[in-house]
């Protein structure tokens, strides 16, 4: 729902450099323990010629290395992907090379870079504080108890990154630029969990390919004429305007996800019934937008569930 936009050269730059030398230095060490076991040697030999566009090609260039990976490759990558689905075939050519590539292309690693650039410096680039896919949350920082530490130290900040093509299926975009998108918790591992979108007409929040979705309140009538106004009450419909927004909608589970906010819903409406019955004077003194609607429609990209009553709050007649 949200797009974000892409991280200066700089940055992307230093992404290149940190993960360039990762590649190398790791993939030294790994032909040297796989010693005289096989591997698979042109698909290792095809990401390091590759590894400018793994690392920081756009989200269609990289879908587009994966695809050309899938057909050329297809052996390895029908046996990754049947190990994301907990198969387990035993072939240890195919074996040795993931571990191979687990070991270049080390998200786990990357992601507990506190100094410098790593997954937290990446979500602080990016300057996002709404989750792109759902709008609805924030992109929250994890905490995870460090092991034997004590105070301030037992703590450890991982921010979320969804990985928008699955490392589990791909393995060697774990630590792709544009693979890594900053989400909400539950848009990460509660709904889109490892689902393999490649080729299926979704938008990446880093594409130009724009997710038009309409909300309304419209059908929402009081059980009791006469009384208040109850969260049940509330009928909130979501509307995908084009296929890849009515795409998006299904794989987010938005509109079941969305029911959960008619309360935030019934505010704005109780809010919009008080202003109207504000005398003139007062009407005119106190600013519909910000009283209604509690922020400008200007920020409303800028707050949680902000593009949901922006829609309702501007299909309210003044």
């Amino acid at each position: 729902m949200l797009k974000l936009s892409p991280l200066s050269h700089a940055e992307q730059e230093k992404h290149f450099k940190l993960l360039k030398a990762r590649f190398d230095a790791q993939l030294s060490s790994s032909l040297i323990a796989v010693g005289k076991w096989s591997y698979d040697r042109s698909l290792i030999d095809h990401l390091k010629k590759s590894l400018r566009v793994v690392l920081l090609g756009s989200p269609a260039e990289i879908e587009t290395f994966a695809s050309d990976v899938v057909n050329r490759f297809s052996a390895f990558s029908s046996y990754a992907a049947s190990r994301k689905k907990s198969i387990y075939p035993n072939n240890d050519k195919h074996k040795n090379t993931l571990t191979i590539i687990n070991a270049c292309f080390d998200y786990e690693w990357f992601s507990r870079q506190a100094n410098g650039w790593g997954a937290y410096a990446l979500v602080q680039a990016y300057n996002v504080r709404i989750c792109p896919y759902c709008q609805a949350n924030h992109v929250n920082l994890h905490v995870k108890k460090a092991k034997g530490a004590q105070g301030t130290a037992a703590f450890q900040l991982r921010p979320p990154l969804d990985h928008y093509l699955p490392k589990s299926i791909y393995p060697y975009l774990a630590v792709s630029l544009s693979n890594l998108v900053p989400s909400c918790a539950q848009c990460n591992s509660g709904v889109k969990t490892a689902g393999d979108p490649r080729g299926k007409g979704f938008a990446h929040p880093l594409d130009a390919t724009k997710i038009s979705v309409q909300f309304s309140s419209k059908g929402t009538l009081r059980q009791n004429l006469n009384g208040l106004l109850h969260a049940d009450d509330v009928v909130l419909t979501l509307t995908g305007l084009d296929g890849p927004s009515v795409n998006h909608l299904k794989e987010f589970r938005l509109r079941e996800r969305y029911d959960w906010y008619r309360h935030e819903v019934k505010d704005l409406l109780d809010r919009d019934e008080q202003h109207r019955d504000l005398n003139g004077k007062l009407r005119s003194v106190i600013a519909r937008e910000l009283y209604v609607l509690g922020f400008l429609e200007a920020n409303a990209e800028k707050r949680a569930l902000g593009l949901c009553l922006r829609d309702i709050y501007s299909e309210l007649a003044p």
